[in-house]
């Protein structure tokens, strides 16, 4: 699966732009009245948008952030999850902040084996509940716990 960024609503300042060709990270732009360094410097922090009919359609399997954001996630085994608050990649691929109905989030990796599907006009992302992704820390804490109490002996007592 993929993930396209385009974080660039309608223009700086109401410009003309053009695209001038991506990069793995980037998009470089030009824009009207920005013709050398200094006058490209002073939009530093500038939060640039792009009308989404501007944007090019996606691959299949490949998806815009924004078109993320808001989605119901639920798992591969019915239950409801919550909503995709964020999207976020910190190096390792992309993640998907799922807000839970308790209030609280959870990172999900956006990977073909956490993913089972994504249904844009539904509004729908569908998971895999991997072992540990959805469970309570503090469950997981004390079924650690427990198989430490037990050592070796306990747990070949109780696998057979």
């Amino acid at each position: 699966m993929a993930l396209a960024r385009a974080s660039a609503s309608s223009s700086v300042r109401n410009r003309n732009r053009g695209a001038t060709g991506p990069n793995a990270s980037s998009l470089a732009a030009r824009i009207d009245g920005v013709n050398d360094r200094a006058a490209a410097e002073a939009l530093k922090g500038v939060k640039l948008t792009v009308e989404r009919k501007a944007l090019p359609a996606t691959d299949d399997g490949s998806y815009y952030h924004a078109d993320l954001i808001g989605m119901a996630v639920d798992l591969a085994s019915g239950p409801a999850l919550g909503k995709v608050k964020a999207v976020y990649n910190f190096g390792g691929g992309d993640m998907i902040e799922v807000e839970m109905p308790n209030g609280t989030s959870e990172l999900v990796p956006f990977t073909a084996a956490v993913v089972a599907g994504v249904d844009t006009a539904s509004g729908r992302i569908t998971v895999n509940a991997l072992p540990g992704l959805f469970e309570n820390d503090s469950e997981a804490d004390e079924r650690e716990r427990q198989k430490e109490q037990q050592g070796p002996e306990g747990e070949r007592a109780n696998n057979g």
